[in-house]
C-alpha cells in the first residue's frame, strides 16, 4: 500500500508539472531522475519531455538543437522583410543536413545485431529525411515529405501522424515494438534505458525536422491561406453580387464550368486542387420586371410597367487582388411585354448590364424605340441555396 501511495503522489506531481514550471533548461532533467524515473512509464516520460519543449524545443540544451536553431536564426524570421525565398530555402537545407549527419553518425555507432530495433528506426528516419531535404533543395511544391504535417508526433501512438497520402507515411513507431517491449515494468532495466535514450534522440530529430520544415513552409502556408480567403470572397461575390441566376441558369453555368475545368487529374481521374472562381456567366430565359418608356405611345401610355425575358446573354468581370468583383459588363437579347394602346405590346431589344447594378434595355417595334429600366426583384429577395453553392464551387455533382 505504501509503495502504491508513493507511486500515486509521484505520478500526480509528474502530471501537474506544466511548461510554465520548467523555467530553465535543467528542469528537463527532473523527468529522468528519481522518483519519477522509478514510478512513471517510459512512454509517459518521453511524451512529457516532448510536450514541454525538452526534445528539439525551446528548453532543449542539446548541441544539435542549438546548432539547428542557430542555422535557422541566421536567416531571421521567414516573414521578415529582406528574407528572400532562396535564403529561407538554403537555411532550411543546412538545418536538415545537420540533422541528417547526426542521424547517420548515431546509426553507424549502433553495434551488434540491433535486436532492439534502434538502427532500423534510425535508417528509416534518415531515408525519409533525405527525401524531404532533396525536395526542399529542389524547390518542389507538390505533396511530399517536405510538408511539416508528415513529421508531426502523435503522443497517443508514439508514431508520426498519419497523413492524407498514406503512401508517404514515415513508418516509425516509438511505443509498440520498441519502448513498450523494452520497458515492460518499473523501474527500467538496461535495455529499457538504451531504447528510451534512442527514442529521445529520434523524437528530437523529428521535432527539429518539423521545426525546420515549418520555418520553410510558413510563408507558403500564409500564401495559401490568403489565396483561400481571396477565393472564398470571389465565390461569395459570384453568388451574391453577380447577376441573379435561376435554377436552370445555375445548371447551365455549372455544366459550363465543369466542361472547362482547367484543373489537372490524378491517375484515377480525380480533379486536383480547387475549382477556379468564375469570371463570367451565361444568361438564359431570365424573366424580370421593370419600367419601360416609349416616346411614340399616346400620352399616359408612355411610361408603364413591363415584364420582359432575357432570352440569351453573357456577363463577365475580373477579380481584384482582394477578391472583389470589378468591371462587370454584360449584355442580353430580350423580349418585353407591356399593355399599351396604339403600339405593339410585344417588343424585342437588347439590354446592357453594368457592374451588376445598372441595367438598361433598348426595345424596338416597327419604328418605335423604347427604354427599359430594370427592377431586378429576384436579386433583392432571392438567394442561391447552399446546396447549389457547394455543387458549383467544388465542381462536384
Amino acid at each position: 500500500m505504501t509503495l502504491r501511495l508513493i507511486r500515486y503522489f509521484a505520478f500526480a506531481a509528474f502530471i501537474l508539472t506544466t511548461p510554465a514550471a520548467l523555467a530553465v533548461t535543467s528542469e528537463c532533467a527532473r523527468f529522468d531522475t528519481s522518483p519519477i524515473v522509478d514510478t512513471v512509464a517510459s512512454r509517459n516520460r518521453l511524451n512529457a519531455l516532448e510536450q514541454n519543449g525538452c526534445l528539439g524545443g525551446d528548453l532543449d540544451d542539446n548541441a544539435l538543437t542549438r546548432a539547428v536553431t542557430a542555422t535557422l536564426s541566421t536567416a531571421s524570421s521567414p516573414q521578415a522583410p529582406g528574407v528572400s525565398d532562396e535564403e529561407r530555402r538554403q537555411a532550411t537545407v543546412r538545418a536538415l543536413e545537420q540533422v541528417t549527419q547526426s542521424i547517420a553518425t548515431q546509426r553507424a555507432a549502433v553495434s551488434g545485431e540491433d535486436t532492439l530495433g534502434v538502427r532500423e528506426r534510425l535508417q528509416r528516419l534518415e531515408s525519409a529525411l533525405r527525401e524531404a531535404r532533396s525536395a526542399v533543395a529542389s524547390g518542389r511544391s507538390d505533396e511530399g515529405l517536405q510538408r511539416p504535417a508528415y513529421w508531426q508526433y502523435d503522443r497517443n501512438t508514439g508514431s508520426l501522424s498519419k497523413p492524407v497520402d498514406v503512401t508517404l507515411r514515415i513508418d516509425i513507431t516509438l511505443f509498440a515494438g520498441f519502448i513498450d517491449t523494452a520497458c515492460p515494468a518499473l523501474p527500467p532495466g538496461p535495455d529499457c534505458q538504451q531504447v528510451y535514450t534512442a527514442a529521445q534522440d529520434i523524437l528530437r530529430y523529428v521535432r527539429l525536422v518539423e521545426r525546420s520544415l515549418t520555418y520553410y513552409s510558413r510563408p507558403i502556408i500564409d500564401a495559401h491561406y490568403a489565396d483561400a480567403r481571396r477565393r472564398d470572397r470571389q465565390w461569395g461575390a459570384y453568388f451574391d453580387e453577380a447577376l441573379f441566376q435561376y435554377p436552370w441558369e445555375l445548371a447551365l453555368n455549372g455544366a459550363w464550368l465543369k466542361k472547362h475545368d482547367p484543373r489537372p487529374e490524378d491517375a484515377h481521374g480525380n480533379k486536383l486542387g480547387f475549382l477556379p472562381s468564375p469570371t463570367s456567366q451565361w444568361i438564359v430565359l431570365h424573366p424580370n420586371v421593370g419600367m419601360e418608356y416609349v416616346g411614340a405611345a399616346p400620352d399616359g401610355q408612355q411610361f408603364k410597367p413591363v415584364v420582359y425575358i432575357e432570352m440569351f446573354g453573357y456577363n463577365r468581370w475580373r477579380w481584384g487582388e482582394s477578391g472583389d468583383m470589378k468591371n462587370a459588363l454584360g449584355w442580353s437579347v430580350l423580349a418585353s411585354y407591356a399593355d399599351r394602346a396604339a403600339t405593339k405590346d410585344l417588343r424585342y431589344g437588347l439590354m446592357v448590364h453594368y457592374r451588376n447594378s445598372f441595367d438598361l434595355g433598348i426595345t424596338y417595334s416597327d419604328k418605335d424605340t423604347g427604354v427599359i429600366l430594370s427592377m431586378d426583384l429576384a436579386q433583392a429577395v432571392s438567394r442561391v441555396s447552399d446546396t447549389a453553392r457547394k455543387v458549383l464551387r467544388f465542381g462536384r455533382d
